[in-house]
C-alpha cells in the first residue's frame, strides 16, 4: 500500500526552495534527493523531501 504523497517537480522545488533546474541537476548528477520515474514522469516522495530537509538542517553551535 502506498500512503506517501508524490509531488511533481514544481511542487518539490517549491517545498525545497530551489529551482526546477536545480532538481534536474541533482537528478543528472545522482545527488542526494531520491525520485520516482513513472514512464516519462518524475515524482518525489514527500517523505524523501522531509528527510532531505532534516538531513541538511544544521543546528547552530555556541561560539566561545
Amino acid at each position: 500500500m502506498i500512503s506517501d504523497k508524490l509531488l511533481t517537480p514544481v511542487e518539490a522545488s517549491k517545498a525545497l526552495g530551489v529551482s526546477l533546474s536545480t532538481l534536474q541537476k541533482w537528478r543528472q548528477n545522482g545527488e542526494a534527493l531520491p525520485y520516482v520515474k513513472m514512464a516519462r514522469y518524475i515524482k518525489y516522495r514527500l517523505s524523501d523531501i522531509e528527510k532531505f530537509i532534516s538531513d541538511h538542517t544544521h543546528q547552530p553551535t555556541k561560539g566561545k
